[in-house]
């Protein structure tokens, strides 16, 4: 008989973070990695990772990283991981090991990390531990769920996902799971997003039909999407191609990973094209341009990238349609808001679509139902939602028969143990939960006591540096440099000192073109300029550098 554990790290009540630890017969596995970005700036911290300190205790136990999908929130803590265990497999479908190599190419630890592609026709055992895997219709391709084999029964751990058919990746989700209605099911760990929805999803994940009228307009598109979202990009090249437009994409990481997904004949074909090589003679009715981020970016990026610094020269223009295809999630109403008012005041055809018109590919209580149905497994661990959401899938189980003691409502750092396939309960609350912040996708960790030293720094006021550089162009400047001062007393001079300031640290850039390690560069700014503002102002200031790559 075996003991089994599972735990949340990230991704108990709230939607981010999500981390979960399963451990079987003193075997622990990762399952996700992943991140949460704040919708505000705090003092240059850019996102949070789940507090690993449990991992590092137990760091002889740990087997292998589990991803479920190609998501970048869903994989933002991989390289703290993987600083931890340089040594460990990460396994995930073709196009999440591959995306990986997107989001952190110029991570040393992504580079070196032992990534392995596994798909639904294999299994992989570990020590004595079966491992399976289940293709899932979620909102981006390449979304995997897993199954672990013990004595006692199937574990599933399935991330985003629905149980309907969905035509865009053609895929019967019966046919991918009926092996396992025969087989003794012990646990379900089950994505719970959709929970205060009964209805099936499909077709209500669908854009195509508020957008196409649009299509045939003789005017420029511009289309918002969650990167997340590939299944509506599916749906825009079907659009375009009937249309005759060509898809202009902003983000030039995004396009790396359609042009996977493509080789991987997991969309169409499509010849994307990059929204800087917009030529001003293209036709209008030829145009669709696609700006994407993550949930907690998306809106901040129009802002500084479409209408505060025109970096493509894009300007919206009145003659413009611009539709927002994503509907604001919990914390970035506020910029939404802003953004939206912005464009109006430009005063373009605009179209908002809001949640009632589209739903996120996560289950709702009627995929659970179908799921559990099917599976029948003993026990039922909601996850990924907060924590009303996990209650709602406790009384949707239990209006089919369901106990109280087989469904698992936890929050991060409690550890629930199954013993001999029966006896379901809490252990014990670990001490070492909550978050970890980095400044950046590829930075290292920022512990407690540097915010503090950057609070009080903060009482010389702060500096804030920003520009952008292109990777094409060797790392060379392509926007105006955004020098600001916060909380510093008025100086004299000041606009030769900020003059000095941009002239050094496009000096430092241009020396390190050859050879850009972002990190080091960023490093060797704070020095320098550390030094003129001694020299000139006789103050220290917080000092916050941000260079976006495209």
């Amino acid at each position: 008989m075996s003991k089994i554990r599972i735990l949340g790290l990230g991704g108990l009540d709230e939607k981010a973070k999500d981390l979960y630890v399963l451990e079987i017969d003193s075997k622990i596995f990762i399952l996700d990695s992943g991140v949460f970005e704040p919708f505000s700036s705090l003092l240059g911290i850019n996102y949070f990772i789940p507090k690993i300190d449990y991992l590092k205790e137990n760091i002889d136990k740990v087997k292998g990283i589990f991803l479920s999908s190609p998501n970048r929130s869903m994989l933002g803590a991989i390289p703290q991981i993987l600083k931890l265990f340089p040594k460990i497999k990460v396994y995930g479908s073709s196009i999440t090991i591959k995306s990986l190599d997107v989001f952190f190419k110029d991570n040393f630890y992504v580079k070196k990390a032992l990534k392995n592609v596994i798909t639904e026709k294999d299994s992989l055992k570990i020590d004595d531990i079966l491992i399976r895997v289940i293709d899932l219709n979620g909102s981006c391709p390449g979304t995997l769920g897993y199954v672990f084999n013990t004595k006692d029964g199937n574990i599933f751990y399935l991330s985003s996902y629905i149980f309907d058919y969905i035509e865009e990746y053609k895929i019967s989700i019966f046919d991918h799971i009926k092996k396992y209605t025969i087989e003794k099911n012990l646990l379900l760990i089950s994505d719970s997003l959709n929970m205060n929805r009964n209805s099936s999803i499909y077709p209500l994940y669908k854009i195509s039909r508020y957008i196409e009228k649009y299509f045939d307009e003789k005017k420029r598109i511009f289309i918002t999407l969650y990167e997340d979202n590939i299944i509506n990009i599916i749906e825009i090249i079907k659009l375009a191609k009937e249309y005759n437009r060509q898809i202009y994409i902003f983000d030039l990481e995004f396009l790396e990973l359609l042009k996977i997904m493509i080789k991987e004949q997991k969309i169409p074909n499509f010849p994307f094209k990059k929204a800087m090589d917009l030529k001003s003679s293209t036709l209008p009715e030829e145009v669709l341009i696609i700006i994407s981020g993550t949930r907690s970016n998306l809106y901040h990026r129009i802002k500084s990238s479409l209408i505060e610094d025109n970096i493509y020269n894009l300007e919206i223009e009145k003659e413009d349609i611009f539709i927002f295809a994503c509907e604001p999630q919990p914390g970035n109403e506020a910029i939404f808001q802003n953004i939206t008012s912005e464009v109006s005041k430009i005063d373009p055809k605009t179209l908002i679509l809001t949640e009632k018109d589209k739903i996120w590919i996560h289950p709702t209580q009627y995929d659970l139902k179908n799921y559990v149905g099917l599976l029948k497994p003993k026990f039922i661990m909601p996850v990924k939602g907060y924590y009303k959401e996990f209650v709602e899938a406790r009384n949707i189980l239990k209006s089919i028969g369901y106990k109280d003691d087989q469904v698992i409502i936890a929050e991060n750092g409690e550890i629930y143990e199954i013993n001999d396939g029966n006896n379901m309960g809490i252990l014990r609350k670990i001490k070492e939960v909550g978050e970890q912040v980095i400044e950046g996708m590829n930075d290292e960790l920022i512990d407690s006591e540097i915010i503090k030293q950057r609070q009080e720094l903060g009482k010389d006021g702060l500096l804030t540096i920003g520009c952008i550089v292109s990777k094409e162009q060797k790392y060379k400047v392509v926007s105006n440099m955004d020098i600001q001062m916060r909380g510093l007393i008025y100086i004299k001079n000041q606009e030769k000192l900020m003059q000095n300031l941009e002239n050094e640290i496009k000096l430092i850039i241009e020396e390190n073109r050859e050879d850009f390690i972002l990190n080091r560069v960023q490093s060797i700014m704070v020095k320098r300029i550390n030094k003129i503002l001694r020299l000139s102002i006789k103050k220290i200031p917080t000092i916050i550098i941000k260079i976006k790559q495209i």
